[in-house]
């Protein structure tokens, strides 16, 4: 085809858009929206499926869980007694393996002359040549420190060794006094590179041996390099014969509970995301923006054919004066290349702004620093490979009018002709397609809002209104529990402070600690949390039976344990719970009370019995009470004034105290909801989107298609066809594409609740209300889309507005 036709074709698209603007606005928009959604998603699914973790040799990187189902633990954990059956048993497997434990421990030290505070956490030393993590500045520290009388060394994150020293390479040696011990530094991480989903300033060794009560614990993440020549599978086999053998040496009758237990790797990817609880979120997103790429496809489709039938007259006779078919299909392409272009350019630029909104808000904690989310050029290249396949298909499907036949009938028929049966039911099944993926999509808006109302107004357990959480840490020096009872009866002794309490974790504050406990022939991992006597006084947690720890006597009270009516259930039944005895690492509690359950964060947590609360006098409470904490006030003005007062009253109780944060309870029940919240917002935006291209669809090409029967309409009228009579028929159509429609779109929704429903809580259940919801909303907005175009014939047969040629006439 000559370069001049090409020229003619584009200067007769840019004509038409003069004539008919709107036509074009509406293509434009529809397909530069659809590009901009689908940068989004793209974005999202390449990183979390694709994008190697910045390690050397990422493929061979895997985690090891450890899996009982019997005691209902699913988690990422392992034991160091795992870790050293594992080095025994697959050491031909392995190249290197490490150790990372989940107890921090927040300090404040001095350094170069001032105060700073920083987390702390354990690790065997072997952990940093495992991921290959180079140390910026130093080395790493040597093997020997994590053995008993192995040098003390630390490795120290980058930006605390800016924040601390200054970015001065004299930090290298200096030493660090941290309780019990003092630590000499001897590297740096690279900037943003810590451990995944292990976060701390200051990593110091792991020494072994442990303890016997926590060489059995399952507080640690256990990472592996695999040789280069051993496949996961083979992995997985032989970390198969090692719980075998290791189920060998359970006594009997203990073994009913580790019914099931296995050890099974996983890519270290893959563990990522589930533990960043995004492991859905990647093909949620796929879906969402597929759908709304098909939907902007059919209306492009949609308008592609309704243009091309209302010029099919003109285009016969150009085929009768010599134009040929590949002439045809390049001037229908050179109209809509350009608008592809134009649409493709103007939705890069918006999608890097949503992703950038996306990283800042959903993914702006760790897992964005090993995954990030950006417009590189796969991405670019797969959204202009959806762009191009819109673009062939909203070409080809009217290249089907073209055949001769079809041509000459609508030469010999001239411009009134109507269009064929086989013309009205493809039409209305793109029709019945569009409806379906609209429903799909107001499905998932709704129950992704309606999951996050829900879960923000459950009935949580506890009173938040009022209620202010300082997160506070002591100084070393101090006797850490004397210290935060002091702390408690100093604020009390305000008369703005109607209550205070001490604990270890709070509801919806992130942190967790757990631990397996044994009673009644039963194990099951339970939620712990220390606890002053008067945290349920002041957090309104009321009682079901039973009473707080005494005030009095200490060693009762340290034998104590408060349950949740859920944990009682589980380990219980239906029997008194009361004065019942559990197991827990080498001590026996005795069941002093019960609570009503208590909500600890959005999406509850799956394969755990409950909570147990321990007095801050059990023994166990060294493991998880550390010099930092949480201090709960209720507060009789919970206005910015009084939570300064409490902030100078905290650090005027213990001197060298400090608090890290405050904050109302309501704010933080709200941060921790953001994720959820953030998700929950894109799904409707995509949903509100997908409604509007539908509707706007629908009713354009139903427009068409009367102005294009209004000859057939003349003529019935003329016979004597009455308003009823059009009633029906308009009812026909509407029932033969909106009832298929919502059917299939109820399917839709359904599939978009089950993906939902590792995100959101109860998202399936809500589905199986809001599906049939959204089909009738989407049902009666179609309905009233493509019936209104029938009044409005209606309207103009009734005033005689029609001509014998099916056009309106201008009176």
């Amino acid at each position: 085809m000559p370069l001049g036709d090409y020229v003619d074709a584009i200067r007769c698209w840019g004509a038409g858009i003069a004539r008919k603007p709107g036509h074009t606005a509406i293509a434009f928009f529809i397909m530069a929206s659809a590009a901009a959604v689908n940068g989004l998603t793209l974005a999202v699914f390449y990183a979390f499926s694709w994008r190697p973790l910045p390690f050397p040799g990422p493929s061979r990187l895997v985690w090891v869980r450890t899996l009982v189902p019997a005691a209902g633990l699913w988690g990422y954990d392992a034991s160091p007694n795992t870790w050293h059956k594992i080095k025994e048993g697959a050491r031909h497997e392995m190249e290197n393996s490490g150790l990372v434990s989940l107890d921090t421990n927040r300090v404040l030290l001095r350094v170069a002359g001032g105060s700073v505070s920083a987390i702390v956490r354990k690790v065997t030393p072997s952990v940093f040549s495992t991921l290959g993590i180079p140390p910026a500045l130093g080395r790493w520290p040597a093997r020997s420190a994590g053995h008993a009388g192995g040098p003390r060394q630390a490795l120290i994150s980058h930006e605390f060794w800016e924040r601390a020293f200054g970015g001065r390479k004299s930090a290298l040696g200096a030493e660090l006094a941290l309780p019990h011990h003092r630590y000499q530094v001897v590297g740096v991480l690279p900037p943003h590179r810590t451990l995944p989903f292990a976060p701390a300033a200051i990593y110091v060794p792991l020494v072994r041996p442990l303890p016997p009560f926590q060489r059995h614990n399952l507080n640690d993440y256990l990472f592996v390099r695999l040789r280069p020549s051993v496949s996961l599978h083979h992995f997985n086999l032989r970390l198969g014969r090692i719980a075998s053998a290791m189920m060998a040496t359970v006594p009997v009758r203990f073994r009913r509970q580790s019914q099931g237990f296995r050890l099974m790797a996983v890519p270290m990817h893959d563990a990522m995301l589930h533990l960043q609880g995004v492991a859905s979120l990647r093909w949620i997103f796929l879906v969402a923006g597929l759908f709304v790429w098909v939907l902007a496809v059919v209306n492009l489709t949609h308008h592609a054919l309704v243009r091309g039938r209302a010029e099919l007259h003109e285009t016969a006779v150009r085929r009768v004066l010599g134009a040929t078919r590949w002439r045809l299909s390049a001037g229908l392409l050179a109209q809509q290349v350009p608008l592809a272009l134009l649409s493709w350019g103007a939705a890069v630029p918006v999608a890097i702004l949503e992703i950038r909104w996306f990283s800042e808000g959903i993914l702006s904690g760790g897992l964005n620093r090993f995954l990030p989310i950006g417009l590189n050029d796969v991405v670019v290249l797969e959204m202009l490979v959806l762009t191009a396949v819109g673009l062939f298909i909203t070409v080809i499907v009217p290249l089907w009018q073209m055949k001769a036949t079809v041509l000459w009938g609508v030469l010999g028929e001239g411009r009134g002709r109507t269009m064929s049966r086989q013309t009205r039911r493809f039409l209305q099944s793109l029709s019945v397609s569009q409806i379906a993926l609209a429903v799909g999509l107001l499905t998932g808006g709704l129950v992704s809002a309606t999951s996050l109302f829900a879960a923000l107004h459950r009935p949580l357990g506890f009173d938040p209104r009022g209620r202010v959480v300082a997160r506070v840490l002591l100084p070393r020096t101090v006797r850490v529990q004397e210290a935060w009872y002091h702390i408690v009866h100093h604020l009390e002794q305000e008369p703005y402070v109607s209550g205070a309490a001490f604990a270890v974790t709070v509801p919806w504050s992130q942190d967790r600690i757990g631990g397996d406990f044994r009673g009644n022939g039963q194990v099951g991992y339970l939620n712990i949390d220390w606890v002053s006597r008067d945290f349920f006084r002041v957090l309104g947690i009321p009682f079901m039976s039973g009473q707080s720890f005494g005030p009095t006597n200490v060693s009762q009270s340290s034998a104590a344990v408060i349950l949740g009516n859920e944990a009682c259930h589980a380990f219980f039944g239906n029997g008194p719970c009361l004065s019942r005895t559990l197991r827990v690492g080498v001590e026996t509690v005795q069941v002093a009370g019960i609570v009503v359950p208590v909500s600890w964060q959005l999406q509850p947590w799956s394969h755990t019995w409950g909570t147990a609360y321990l007095p801050t006098e059990n023994v166990l409470a060294s493991v998880g009470m550390e010099s930092s904490g949480n201090v709960i006030v209720s507060l009789r003005n919970a206005s910015a004034v009084y939570q300064k007062a409490v902030r100078d009253q905290i650090e005027d109780a213990i001197p060298g105290a400090v608090v890290l944060h405050m904050q109302r309870y309501g704010s933080l029940i709200r941060k921790s909801a953001r994720y959820s919240s953030d998700v929950a917002q894109v799904l409707v935006v995509l949903a509100i989107g997908g409604i509007a291209i539908t509707l706007l669809g629908v009713y354009a090409v139903q427009n068409h298609i009367r102005r294009w029967k209004m000859s057939e309409y003349h003529i019935r009228a003329v016979l004597g066809a009455s308003s009823r009579d059009f009633r029906r028929l308009a009812l026909r159509a509407v029932l033969w594409q909106v009832i298929p429609g919502c059917i299939l779109g109820l399917g839709a929704g359904l599939l978009v609740g089950r993906l939902l429903g590792g995100i959101f809580y109860k998202a399936f259940s809500y589905a199986l209300w809001i599906a049939p919801v959204s089909a009738i909303v989407v049902g009666l907005a179609s309905s009233l889309a493509i019936g209104w175009p029938a009044t409005n014939v209606m309207r103009a047969l009734r005033k005689g507005a029609v001509n014998g040629n099916g056009t309106y006439m201008c009176r």
